[in-house]
């Protein structure tokens, strides 16, 4: 299931070049996924009580193009339906108004035991309630760089 949202940005997004910052990027992108997860039923809240929540493990993001300040922009996120025992990723899409792509972004999910400081494996119903998408943003990820020889 894709989730949107319209966001119009407060002042604290916008770094000293007028265009907004990456951290500002991934707190709208936060935000977006907890309102994607309390429309699917899945509490948030409640998990963290029991000691166990989502955490986001990792970003592959590509900027395309950083919204000017004052702009209003939409993000679009959605669960891929490539899920393995562990781990999924969450899409995300930041668009500008005329629905042009800015940043690209896969954010890499698990279910982690906080007392156990361990990963859970997915329910049926975990990712279910997202109805997972195929959808990607990223199509090829980056590669890693090798080391070289001399700094091993």
């Amino acid at each position: 299931m894709f989730f949107e949202h319209e966001v119009q940005p407060l002042s604290d997004t916008w770094g000293v070049n007028g265009k907004i910052t990456i951290n500002a990027i991934l707190n709208h992108f936060d935000n977006v996924a907890m309102q994607h997860a309390a429309l699917t039923g899945d509490d948030v809240l409640e998990r963290s009580r029991n000691a166990v929540n989502w955490v986001m493990t990792g970003w592959d993001i590509r900027l395309l193009k950083l919204p000017a300040n004052n702009e209003k922009f939409c993000i679009k996120t959605w669960v891929n339906s490539n899920i393995g025992t562990l781990s999924s990723t969450r899409e995300f899409l930041l668009m500008d108004t005329d629905g042009n792509p800015c940043v690209k972004a896969q954010a890499y999910i698990s279910i982690l035991d906080l007392v156990r400081n361990r990963p859970v494996r997915f329910s049926d119903t975990d990712l279910a309630r997202y109805k997972p998408e195929p959808d990607t943003v990223i199509e090829a990820p980056i590669k890693k760089i090798a080391a070289p020889k001399e700094f091993i």
